[in-house]
């Protein structure tokens, strides 16, 4: 394992020299054109990086690529151990090559990643536990791997969000980026729902990203009726808008003025916020206070 924590190590200062170059970029760039540009700077960095860092022989692993490498390796349990050991090592996401092997092994590989992501207790987890399950949880998603849908969303709740934030946005992040196989199961936890926990409010969010790309009427009548019953009105009008869809405006204005003598200012902003996003006139809605 010598090795492979000297790979993981040289790919952490490939990602180091890819944000310090895009900040260095940045600092140089008179225009600024702003947090989108800089972000697609940042990636651009990243890939240049990470391609170079991949196809460049290294002394640690006999002079051959960590491509190479990694392609190299035909035993599920070495790359197993290296999963693990990326895991606690990597400042980032693992090495794409490194997955990608490991994905090559299908079934058996989506069936491990959920026993080291959802076999135990978060609380149970020390810290290198925890990173495995948080890169596992993650990975699961990166693969749209449809059968961890239900365990993510068991997962959720029996997590605490001032303890287990890290794992609620993992699982909120793997939701999104499995897509669609999430909706049903997704929509259905909130329809049943009596009251709403941070769990929920992490579904809401993750159904609201996933609608935003995928417009659904279901998903939009899931997304109104929520906020319409739960306490939470500013990350309910938050998602609203996030989904984009200018049928939530009256619902939003409805809301307004039916409570505007006893709403407190920021959920009458966000809440404002959100129905000028959608396209709609709130000029005449004053916060009373």
């Amino acid at each position: 394992m010598v090795k492979a924590e000297s790979i993981f190590k040289n790919y952490n200062k490939a990602i180091k020299r890819a944000y310090e170059k895009a900040l260095s970029d940045m600092s140089n760039d008179e225009d600024k054109n702003g947090s989108k540009q800089a972000k697609e700077n940042l990636d651009e960095c990243v890939r240049h990086e990470l391609a170079e860092w991949e196809n460049t022989p290294a002394d640690e692993i006999n002079g051959i690529t960590p491509l190479e490498y990694f392609n190299g390796i035909n035993d599920f349990e070495e790359l197993i151990d290296l999963f693990k050991a990326g895991a606690v090592i990597c400042d980032d996401d693992l090495p794409e090559a490194l997955l990608n092997k490991l994905k090559s092994f299908g079934d058996e590989a989506v069936e491990y990643l959920m026993q080291l992501a959802f076999d135990k207790e978060c609380q149970n987890l020390n810290e290198d536990e925890s990173l495995i399950a948080l890169n596992a949880i993650k990975v699961l998603g990166v693969w749209k791997s449809d059968k961890a849908v239900g365990k993510m969303i068991d997962m959720l709740f029996t997590l605490s969000e001032h303890e287990d934030e890290l794992f609620m946005e993992s699982i909120r992040e793997s939701l999104v980026n499995i897509g669609l196989p999430s909706v049903d199961p997704v929509i259905g936890q909130l329809e049943a729902a009596q009251s709403f926990t941070d769990a929920h409010e992490y579904l809401m969010m993750a159904l609201a990203d996933i609608g935003a790309q995928n417009k659904s009427d279901k998903i939009y009548r899931c997304l109104k009726n929520v906020f319409l019953k739960m306490s939470n009105k500013v990350l309910g009008a938050a998602c609203l808008a996030t989904y984009g869809d200018g049928r939530a405006i009256p619902a939003l204005r409805g809301y307004i003025e039916k409570n505007k003598n006893t709403m407190d200012s920021v959920t009458f902003f966000e809440i404002k916020g959100a129905i000028e996003s959608l396209g709609g006139n709130a000029d005449d809605l004053i916060f009373i206070g």
